[in-house]
């Protein structure tokens, strides 16, 4: 089994996982080969899209953000990365909200 594994598969894994503690590492990982996946595919919609949710799920709604709107410029017609971005906007306001 040397060949690589999709982040996208390992992304969509994190999703089924049950386990907090389980879909936390597993996430922790996905997030990882994600970003090694967008730096030799820049411009890959999906691969900016899940790791804008993966970081969205592990509370970087900061770093989510980048990648959602990235995402979006790439693929502006795509009703799962609005979700997205619809997603991470409202972490953020929500987030802002809870500071004042």
């Amino acid at each position: 089994m040397g060949g690589a594994v999709d982040p996208r598969e390992i992304y969509l894994r994190t999703r089924g996982a049950s386990d907090p503690g389980d879909k936390a590492l597993l996430e922790s990982g996905a997030a990882d080969a994600l970003r090694t996946w967008v730096r030799s595919r820049p411009d890959d919609p999906a691969v900016l899209n899940n790791l804008a949710q993966c970081r969205l799920r592990q509370g970087d709604l900061v770093g989510a953000h980048p990648y959602a709107e990235r995402a979006l410029e790439i693929l502006p017609d795509s009703p799962e990365i609005r979700r997205t971005m619809e997603r991470v906007k409202a972490a953020l306001e929500k987030k802002n909200a809870a500071a004042r």
